[in-house]
């Protein structure tokens, strides 16, 4: 594909990501408020998770606190709480690279989760589809933590 086919094909998938969540989120800013909330909710808890995981596997190390960030996704403006280690040495997997601040994936995330909902099965299939580094038993170990939290 050449420069230009290939933005024509970025802004074609823009446009249908766009149809997609005005399809699937109301317009209500009150509706759209809480999605964004539980979005911001359901990551937070998939790297604290995932820095849970990291300090099993490295006793040395100890968690140490937060840092914020923001990530881009589609419309959605997402505000994360980034958990740390002491040594500096761990990085959620569920972030795009360093320093990039918008992913289609996470696009594809909110696609996912409004289309779907958050049963169980959902949930692992979107851990997956998210290409984590993890084994299966980790994997469920972070969709109990978020059925834990989002059942509260």
């Amino acid at each position: 594909m050449n420069d230009k086919e290939k933005e024509m094909f970025e802004k074609a998938k823009e446009k249908a990501i766009k149809e997609m969540l005005d399809k699937y989120c109301s317009s209500d800013p009150q509706e759209r408020l809480a999605m964004r909330t539980f979005l911001e909710n359901f990551l937070n808890i998939i790297m604290a998770s995932e820095r849970d995981i990291y300090l099993d596997k490295n006793l040395h190390d100890k968690a140490n606190g937060f840092y914020s960030r923001n990530l881009v996704a589609g419309n959605w403006n997402l505000e994360l709480n980034v958990p740390r280690v002491r040594n500096g040495k761990f990085r959620p997997h569920v972030l795009p690279e360093p320093y990039k601040r918008y992913d289609e994936s996470f696009t594809d995330l909110i696609i996912s989760l409004v289309a779907n909902g958050y049963s169980q099965a959902e949930i692992m299939n979107t851990l997956k589809s998210m290409g984590l580094p993890y084994s299966e038993k980790e994997l469920m170990k972070i969709r109990e933590e978020i059925k834990e939290k989002l059942d509260m």
